[in-house]
């Protein structure tokens, strides 16, 4: 009778995580075939992706070996969406199907997260969570990389609980392996190194064998970098791992004085809109910099003479020189303003600044999601019950099974959030998607463990 009652449950389960699926997948995509769109970045990667299918190497248009773009999203579009070289409206209706695709998937690693560590109830929150969050479905329509860098972001946070059961060492070059193929997708996917180590060093196995178990992730994340470096270095000289830190339109790098500048005061919308301008070569001035910014008469006369010289020139190498100096100028007088108070700024806005209206869906809003009120009640909505879940996994007595989850999610956010404040010079919340479906789960959390314990105090005062 148990082994009966158990298999029903089992199959139960597994086809209510289907229907969940299905619904899931259909719904991103009808949503895709209302809007779907490249973005800036998406006709980049359509061009790579083009290219290796017709020619069979990563290049944009005159076909010459490229470094600016790390390699797995291009080769994911040419060998896994497009398979055939295909107009852009069709390469944009796969791409998005797959997004749905991708997103689904993570929808149910959460909740595998979640039931290895015996938070059922918490896992089932969290796949609807998953399914419906606006930010998550809103990025599914463009044809970038967000979906499957949080696809692999979620399976690398999956790997190290594993890690926290036991057979460390295996789940650590697992974790390992898969993160250095994010790395590949996208920079940022260096920030979940410390939420893994930290899974590692608590994992149920002696000293010598978590510090093994580290050097493996280690070992395991350079092996799977390893060869875009090696065929940069053989092509190029450098092994150029991150790619380039701004690109033109036709996807060449570009001299980085200008962003050095703009790091030194940018926080979010203003600054983007002078990068685009500066790539597209339209008209610069002091309108496009908040007023606050520029503090005296002597700096605002240096920041017009560079706006006007590039505007005359375009980013040359004297006109980056110039912008470089104006940085440097900024650093010496105003360290405190550049060093904190202006990446704190980033930090606060990359999970308050509800996601720009530059990156909202233009004509159609299915949903709701063309009113960015509705992100903005989900994002206050979820941080609130988040912040309730850490406190609850972590206050004496929820478990360490808990605890520990929660240790390792909070980590990924902070790392993520400090890193993306300290060294991006325009940030959007869309850089946080790759942990929002760990934050759900934190944030389904909060009531499934009020009610456990609820339940173990009702059962306290009961044996009394």
């Amino acid at each position: 009778m148990k082994r009966f009652v158990r298999a029903l449950i089992v199959l139960l389960t597994v086809a209510a995580l289907a229907e969940a699926a299905v619904f899931g997948f259909r719904a991103r995509a009808t949503i895709a075939e209302w809007w779907h769109a490249p973005a800036g970045d998406g006709v980049q990667y359509y061009s790579l992706a083009s290219n290796l299918v017709a020619h069979h190497v990563l290049a944009y248009g005159d076909l010459r070996p490229t470094w600016t773009r790390p390699p797995l999203y291009p080769l994911f579009l040419a060998r896994v969406v497009d398979r055939t070289l295909q107009p852009l409206e069709e390469h944009l209706v796969r791409a998005t199907r797959w997004n749905a695709r991708l997103d689904v998937c993570t929808a149910l690693l959460v909740w595998l997260i979640a039931w290895r560590r015996r938070v059922v109830v918490a896992g089932w929150l969290a796949l609807v969570g998953v399914l419906a969050c606006p930010l998550l479905i809103l990025l599914s329509t463009y044809a970038l990389s967000e979906s499957l860098a949080t696809l692999l972001t979620t399976a690398v946070i999956l790997f190290a609980v594993l890690a926290l059961e036991g057979a460390a060492v295996r789940w650590a070059i697992a974790a390992g392996l898969v993160g250095g193929a994010l790395m590949l997708i996208r920079a940022d996917g260096v920030t979940v190194i410390p939420p893994v180590v930290l899974a590692l060093w608590l994992a149920r196995a002696s000293r010598r064998r978590r510090l093994t178990a580290i050097v493996a992730f280690g070992v395991a994340w350079a092996a799977a970098i390893a060869p875009w470096g090696i065929r940069n270095v053989r092509l190029f000289g450098e092994p150029h791992l991150l790619g380039a830190k701004w690109l033109a339109k036709d996807g060449t790098p570009m001299r980085t004085g200008p962003e050095e500048w703009m790091w030194t005061w940018e926080r979010h919308a203003s600054a983007g809109l002078m990068n685009l301008r500066m790539l597209s070569r339209t008209h610069l001035d002091l309108t496009l910099m908040p007023a606050e910014v520029i503090h005296d008469d002597q700096e605002r006369r240096a920041v017009e003479h560079a706006l006007d010289d590039c505007n005359a020139a375009g980013v040359s190498a004297d006109v980056a020189r110039e912008f470089r100096a104006l940085s440097v100028e900024r650093r010496r007088r105003y360290p405190f303003e550049v060093y904190v108070k202006t990446p704190l700024g980033r930090m606060k806005d990359l999970w308050m600044d509800t996601i720009q209206e530059g990156d909202m869906p233009l004509g159609v809003a299915p949903f709701g999601l063309g009113e960015r009120a509705l992100f903005t009640r989900f994002d206050h909505r979820l941080y609130l019950l988040a912040l309730a879940g850490l406190l609850l996994a972590l206050i004496p007595g929820a478990g360490r099974r808990h605890a520990k989850l929660a240790a390792i999610i909070a980590l990924a956010a902070l790392t993520r959030t400090a890193v993306d404040g300290a060294t991006q010079a325009h940030v959007t919340q869309r850089y946080l998607v790759e942990i929002y479906p760990l934050v759900i789960l934190l944030a389904a959390m909060a009531p499934a463990l009020a009610a456990e314990r609820a339940l173990a105090l009702g059962r306290r005062l009961r044996g009394r």
